[in-house]
Formats: C-alpha cells, structure tokens, sequence
C-alpha cells in the first residue's frame, strides 16, 4: 500500500512539474492570449452597442479598431519624435539631476563625478552592457509583437465571441455550462471595466502631469507626463514613482521649482482620489492591486 501510495505521488509531482515546465516555455503565448481577452473585454460593449443600432457584425468590429488605429495615426505618432528626443536628453543628463539631488539632500558627493563614474563602470562592463542593451531591445520588441498580436487575435474573438463561448460548453457537463458563462461574463466585465477605466485615467494623470509640468517651466515635461501615464497602471506606487524623476530635474533647476513640482503632484493626486476615480471608475469593477 505505501509503495503503491509512493507511485502515486512520484506520478503527481512529475505530472506537476512538467506541466510548469510547459506553462514556463509557453509564457508568452499564454500571455498573448490574456491580453487578447483583456482587448476583447474592452471593446465588447462597443460592439454591443453598434449591434444593437443594427450596424453588422463585421463592421461593428471592424469600427472601435479604425479608431483607435485613426487615434494613434493621428496624434499619438506625431508626438513621438518630441519623446524620443526628450527621452535621451533625459537618459544623458539623469547623472547629473542624481547629484543635484544628491547635494541636496546632504550627501557626500563632492569631488565626485557621478557621469564619469557611471561612464568608467560602464566602459569597464562594455560586453555586459552591449548584451543586456541587445537583450532589452529583443525584449522591446517581443512587448510590441506581443501587444500588436494580441489586438489581432482580440479581433478575431469578438468577430467569433459567441460561437467561441458556445463551443467552450463542450469540455463541460450540461449543468455547468450556465455556470461557465457566468464566469466567463463576470470575467469579461471585470477585465474590461477595469482596462478602459485605466486608460482614461492614465492618459488623464499624464495630461495633467504633462502640461502642469510645462507650466511651471520644468523640462522634459512630455516625458515625464508619459512616465506619469505609464506609471499610472501600478497601484498606490505608480503616483509617487513618477513623481521622483520629476522632483529630481527640478532640483537641477532650483529648489523653488521643486518644491513647486511637489505641490503639482499632490494637487493631482488630490483630484484624482477625489474627482477623477469616482467619476471614471463608478460602477466598474476594481481588481486587487496584487493581480495589477
């Protein structure tokens, strides 16, 4: 009995770790497919709509896609030229704001070049630094890949979103297929609700970081307010990561500007706690910062 209890589990553990195994070298397709559904989440009550002012099905698909590719066409393009050069002037002077910061806040930075030491490391790790760059670059580009298949495939399932949830009632009993679909409901809801509630809040936040931030003359402002929008998927952290670089070019600047910086911040995080989120996010499903 205990040798035959042993086999048992010596086959569950196996079972077990060739599946992670599995699901380890497949991370990226399983990945692409939850982004897909993700997409598919979003644009679902879209297409809902347009159906139901009996648009066909193909052309109520086909619509969200135009616009949101009209949408990036249009201005999302234009500005990234603007971003790319403030992002490398930002890259090349980020030693420099590091010490400002840093003679600021009292630290023994004197006589030190902090550009010239980064560079030494740099050129004395050249071989490490050249793969981890390549590396990012295929990582960069794999994210695009990604993102753009996702956005594909996301098509295709709304085009096929019923028949899809129909023919997933196969691998089930009858009575739980009601419950597959409600699952799969709730799911869709909640993903969604959540996706296009964070974008219209990250573009908020990165609007208002952008342009406040150019108000009040410190540079790099498209960038930073980039980074804010980005930054605005993580929860509680994003606002004060985005915040630091901010605070750390002002410095370059004046003190005054920082502590001008810090009260743009709070003033933004003060209307989106109390303004944006109960007005973008009412009656949508939140999901746990951890699952973020």
């Amino acid at each position: 009995m205990l040798r035959q209890f042993s086999r048992t589990n010596a086959f569950y553990v196996i079972a077990a770790v060739l599946a992670a195994i599995l699901l380890y070298r497949l991370r990226f397709l399983i990945a692409t497919l939850f982004l897909s559904f993700i997409f598919m989440a979003a644009f679902a009550p879209i297409v809902a709509g347009l159906k139901r002012r009996k648009v066909p099905n193909f052309l109520a698909v086909l619509i969200p896609y135009l616009c949101l590719l009209i949408l990036v066409i249009g201005f999302i393009l234009p500005l990234i030229p603007v971003l790319t050069s403030q992002f490398r002037l930002f890259i090349k002077n980020l030693p420099f704001f590091a010490s400002s910061a840093a003679e600021f806040f009292a630290a023994d930075v004197r006589g030190i070049d902090i550009g010239n030491l980064i560079r030494s490391q740099i050129s004395l790790g050249a071989d490490a630094a050249s793969a981890y760059i390549v590396d990012l670059s295929g990582r960069t580009f794999g994210m695009i890949f990604a993102i753009g298949s996702a956005f594909v495939i996301s098509f295709y399932l709304l085009l096929d979103r019923e028949r899809i949830k129909r023919s997933l009632g196969v691998f089930v009993t009858h009575h739980q297929q009601n419950e597959l679909a409600d699952f799969l409901d709730d799911a869709e809801h909640t993903l969604g609700s959540w996706l296009r509630g964070q974008v219209v809040l990250s573009v908020a936040i990165g609007i208002l970081v952008g342009f406040s931030l150019f108000a009040a003359g410190v540079n790099y402002a498209a960038t930073l307010g980039l980074l804010a929008a980005l930054l605005e998927f993580i929860p509680y952290l994003g606002p004060i990561l985005a915040a630091i670089p901010a605070i750390a070019v002002a410095l370059n600047t004046s003190f005054s500007q920082a502590i001008l910086v810090v009260a743009i911040f709070l003033i933004i995080q003060f209307l989106e706690n109390n303004i944006l989120v109960p007005q973008v996010m009412h009656h949508r499903e939140h999901l746990h910062p951890v699952i973020v």
